[in-house]
């Protein structure tokens, strides 16, 4: 730890500091030095940067001529103006009138008295839990009864974003370590299926990022989808359109397999929709921005997908995320199987 020196009240006050992290002073006891604190010292130096020091008339400290509270006090708040930020914030304080300022001893150094001190406590503690300061001056202000009730909804807001803030851990947690806690079983097991059949994992990325959104966005909608999908995988058709798509994933725009996949696409929607009735064929009922979101996270994701919907829409059908019927263009037939 790096010493230097703080002269105050006619004391010389030595200060250690080391460490990494938030400043965190230790203020050591009566009788007692910061070598006292050299154990937790080293622990906290881990993830704090560290600040102690000696008390008047103990360990390194110049002796005084007064000892008391007010004056051990007063050698706190000196060590803390020595740090910066608090010799900053005090001064600020001091300017927005939310703390008096003291008269200075023939050294020029500010005398903080104990109520002085406890003050500032009470500032610092409100200004780091979020409150405003034109709120703290008001509460300073307060009596116990109101002054206890704003602590009462100060710490309800805290807790409100803490709970706001583990959600939100939850929620990172779940995305970086894959399917199994980004999403709900019945949808991991579908995209399992999906591999299991040997569908290229370009598509099975992009099922999975769709179904990530459709969870953030109607979480209580997945297990009606999700049900509904596996209802669909059982169909040998569908499967082998998988197959087939992973097989011409990389083939150019004009390639036979690509068109020849549209033909067995469209065929396989005219028939589903004539014997299940079209909304049978699409009706997850997503909101339009999600599903041009949706559909851009394929279009990324699975090469020809973009060309693959040009070639469906000649063949009466459009869309990817969500699919709708139209009537093919000239030169083009609805088949059926």
């Amino acid at each position: 730890m790096r010493q230097f020196t703080v002269h105050h009240d006619d004391v010389t006050i030595p200060i250690y500091r080391g460490g990494q992290g938030r400043p965190l002073v230790l203020c050591p006891g009566l009788n007692s030095t910061h070598a006292d604190l050299h154990e937790l010292i080293e622990l906290l130096q881990r993830d704090y940067d560290v600040v102690t020091f000696d008390l008047r008339g103990h360990g390194l400290a110049s002796d005084a001529d007064r000892y008391s509270f007010k004056a051990f006090l007063s050698d706190l708040v000196a060590v803390m103006a020595e740090l910066g930020d608090l010799d900053r914030a005090v001064r600020h304080y001091h300017a927005k009138g939310l703390l008096p300022e003291p008269e200075r001893d023939h050294s020029g150094y500010r005398r903080y008295d104990a109520g002085a001190v406890v003050e500032l406590i009470k500032i610092r503690i409100l200004a780091e839990a979020g409150v405003p300061l034109a709120r703290v001056r008001e509460l300073l202000q307060a009596d116990e009864v109101e002054f206890a009730a704003a602590v009462g909804d100060i710490d309800s807001r805290l807790r409100a974003e803490i709970r706001q803030r583990q959600r939100h851990r939850a929620q990172i947690a779940r995305l970086a370590a894959g399917d199994n806690l980004a999403l709900p079983p019945a949808v991991v097991e579908y995209l399992d299926r999906l591999r299991a059949f040997g569908v290229d994992e370009r598509i099975v990325q992009a099922e999975r990022d769709g179904w990530i959104l459709l969870a953030a966005h109607s979480p209580e909608r997945v297990p009606e989808w999700i049900a509904r999908k596996r209802e669909q995988i059982g169909d040998p058709q569908l499967t082998d359109f998988f197959l087939s798509l992973s097989q011409a994933l990389d083939r150019t725009a004009d390639d036979p397999p690509l068109v020849e996949l549209a033909e067995k696409l469209a065929a396989y929607l005219t028939r589903l929709a004539e014997e299940e009735g079209e909304d049978y064929v699409d009706d997850t009922d997503i909101e339009p921005p999600l599903v041009k979101l949706m559909d851009e996270l394929a279009f990324d994701t699975v090469p020809g997908a973009r060309r693959l919907i040009e070639l469906l829409r000649k063949r009466g059908w459009t869309g990817w995320t969500k699919l709708e019927r139209g009537e093919p263009s000239t030169g083009c037939r609805r088949d059926t199987p």
